[in-house]
């Protein structure tokens, strides 16, 4: 009897299991598209809920994305929607506030190599952030999860995309879910990030929409309306970078950043406890959100980390470091190289697959959120 009790048990739990959010269902990085799929991407002027996806208008307040680039060329052929990032909670600044539930698409500029069969990332982005009423939210769930179900795996392209490609039945019915449930009507954020065309020079910036009415968003921490970064691309596992304009009261961070070879574990022991510290709190999403990090900040996070990890500073102050570190973070392995001009949280650099510890700590909380929204 008890034998039986235990098999009911464990099959019980097995089915609660197999029905439970999974990471790659909540952040879903799409395939790179080969020539023939092209024309299957979401595109910027895709009508959706009310109009573009991506209004020419919203994207014309963004930074130019690639420098010296043709914006409307960029705009009509070349960008296109990488990956998609499903929200119930989303919420920022120090005090509790209501949340927000969203869908937030991530785009890329694509371009195919002379001999390449699939696409290749340019290091620029554009997220556009959209959010559901109590009505249609529900629905709209229940469609996404019934389309990306799939089973427990590490962050990274969604394994039914991957098989079927963009051809196939999956992509064809979320394409189409998105366009029913997303577009300039229910757009509330666009946030770009360009580079110059050597990867050396970045520059942060966004918008808040409402009501036809866009708000430049000031960033955290500098109360500026863009922020950039510059390194030196001649050195890619040290930093010799620069933050304009930046937090003036983060000095050891800065430091960091602005010469990372000056640091000697014994000497500097106390900075580079602060300055990792910092690292782990920004990847942390329980203990920081985006409205108390500077962009710049943020999108290095995981690159000073992983400069910690390969002096083996991550063990030295393991201790000191565990109270902010992320619990769940070792779920999945980090997606990136650590180099200091993989700045990208969750798309493509060129063909390599960039995810960040940011993004997968907070694509565990949304499972954690909906395992307990809709169990």
């Amino acid at each position: 009897m008890m034998k039986a009790m235990g098999l009911a048990a464990l099959i019980g739990f097995a089915c609660l299991d197999a029905h439970a959010w999974t990471l790659n269902e909540v952040s879903v990085l799409i395939p790179l598209p080969t020539r023939a799929e092209f024309t299957k991407t979401l595109a910027p002027a895709d009508l959706g809920l009310g109009g573009p996806l991506l209004p020419r208008a919203v994207y014309g307040e963004l930074p130019r994305l690639i420098l010296g680039g043709n914006p409307e060329l960029i705009y009509n052929e070349q960008l296109r929607v990488v990956a998609m990032r499903i929200d119930p909670c989303f919420h920022e600044g120090p005090a509790p506030l209501a949340c927000r539930r969203q869908l937030r698409l991530v785009w890329q500029p694509l371009e195919f190599p002379t001999r390449g069969k699939s696409a290749s990332a340019l290091d620029a982005a554009v997220h556009s952030f959209h959010d559901f009423d109590e009505n249609d939210w529900p629905d709209f769930l229940k469609e996404w999860r019934e389309l990306v179900r799939t089973p427990a795996a590490p962050l990274g392209i969604h394994p039914r995309l991957q098989a079927e490609g963009l051809n196939g039945e999956t992509w064809t019915k979320l394409r189409a879910l998105v366009l029913r449930y997303v577009g300039e009507k229910n757009l509330s954020r666009a946030t770009g990030m360009n580079v110059d065309p050597i990867g050396s020079l970045w520059v942060f910036a966004g918008v808040d929409v409402a009501d036809g009415v866009y708000r430049r968003i000031r960033v955290p921490r500098v109360n500026r309306g863009a922020q950039g970064f510059f390194i030196d691309p001649t050195k890619l596992q040290e930093f010799r970078a620069s933050l304009n304009p930046y937090p003036e009261d983060q000095i050891a961070w800065l430091n960091l950043l602005n010469n990372s070879e000056q640091f000697d574990p014994d000497r500097d022991r106390d900075a580079l406890l602060e300055a990792l510290t910092q690292a782990a709190r920004i990847e942390n999403p329980r203990l920081e959100n985006t409205g108390g990090i500077d962009c710049v900040s943020c999108h290095v996070a995981q690159t000073v980390r992983m400069w910690g990890e390969r002096r083996g500073l991550a063990k030295i102050l393991r201790a000191e470091l565990s109270e902010f570190t992320y619990p769940d973070s070792a779920k999945s392995a980090d997606a990136g190289t650590g180099f200091v001009n993989r700045l990208r949280a969750f798309g493509y650099f060129l063909d390599e697959t960039n995810i960040s510890r940011r993004t997968l700590n907070e694509s565990l909380e949304v499972v954690r959120h909906l395992k307990a929204e809709t169990p």
